[in-house]
């Protein structure tokens, strides 16, 4: 019985570790897929390290792990896997997972059982992004995933404040990130509601990702609770990095009087219905409408920290949010 892996493995880094430390726990015999140089020079953006080259060094690695293994040429991403009953179970990156229902749907259709899928997640390097080796080949990262070029920020905002949070918040997440402020893009209203909020927060992000690793909008909007018969004043925040993928997060809700909700329906934003109707002086300041409803135990700072936090846990902790 054999497990299967495949790759091209042109700069054995710690993801790959990860994926062979996996199988070999397995206690099969490891059959690896090392792909061929006319399929690398197909398929990939970078230039391939040569097959043999790429064959000895994993050999050497495998070797020091004390496992029985055979590498075989890969001319596509499918191989022998449909049409061998000796293989039992594949190992998979969440970036291959795909592959591996497609060749267990093969499989089925020729008459054989499906492979145990065996997925690892992505191993991360300090920017919180998968290692790769075209990011280490870039030099963006080493093998072991240290960043060797500052992390780049976007906080698409006029708020001083809210780029306030998100530089602290990276200051102590990706120690080095250099932030940056970002005015120029076009929202449809100053003031949105319920799941605007994030569709306005998402449009922030991806009108200033351009050039950076990160894009952090942060945006204020009103979800109505109880059918419409309250209002909370809710922090959302899109995290979307340059690969597309988007995090999402909130803060804990304020109530809204219902007098400001009013005037905020009639084409106001929140802030200035609140300090047409109250006169609160300090509305746009560090502790904003939060800090003035609380009797000052709570700043809007807190709630930006607090949204911005939350968006973070998926690229923090991603085992819990691998999607098959």
């Amino acid at each position: 019985m054999s497990v299967i892996i495949a790759g091209s493995f042109t700069v054995l880094h710690e993801g790959h570790k990860s994926l062979f430390s996996v199988a070999s726990k397995t206690g099969e015999k490891l059959v690896i897929g090392l792909t061929t140089n006319a399929y690398i020079s197909s398929r990939k953006t970078y230039s391939g390290v040569e097959f043999e080259k790429r064959k000895e060094n994993l050999s050497r690695y495998l070797d020091g792990l004390g496992v029985d293994f055979e590498i075989k040429p890969l001319g596509d991403s499918i191989g022998n896997s449909t049409t061998l009953k000796e293989y039992t179970s594949i190992v998979v990156s969440p970036e291959t997972y795909a592959n591996a229902a497609l060749i267990n749907k093969e499989r089925v259709k020729n008459g054989f059982p499906a492979l145990k899928i065996i997925l690892v997640p992505f191993t991360l390097g300090e920017d919180l992004f998968p290692i790769k080796s075209s990011r280490i080949l870039s030099g963006e990262i080493d093998k072991t995933g240290k960043r060797l070029t500052p992390v780049r920020v976007s906080v698409p905002t006029s708020n001083a404040y809210k780029e306030k949070a998100v530089r602290s918040h990276f200051s102590k997440v990706i120690p080095g990130s250099i932030v940056n402020l970002r005015t120029s893009y076009s929202l449809p209203s100053d003031q949105p509601f319920g799941e605007d909020t994030f569709s306005f927060a998402r449009k922030r992000a991806s009108e200033t990702i351009a050039d950076n690793d990160y894009s952090v909008a942060l945006e204020n909007g009103l979800f109505s609770v109880y059918n419409g018969l309250n209002y909370l004043d809710i922090t959302c925040c899109c995290i979307l990095d340059k690969f597309g993928k988007i995090s999402i997060g909130t803060s804990s809700g304020i109530p809204v009087p219902d007098r400001v909700v009013r005037e905020v329906k009639l084409g106001k934003n929140f802030g200035d219905a609140f300090k047409g109707i109250y006169g609160e002086e300090k509305v746009y300041s560090e502790g904003g409408i939060a800090e003035i409803i609380s009797g000052g135990t709570l700043k809007r700072k807190g709630l930006f920290d607090e949204a911005i936090r939350n968006a973070f846990m998926p690229r923090l902790n991603p085992d819990y949010y691998l999607k098959n």
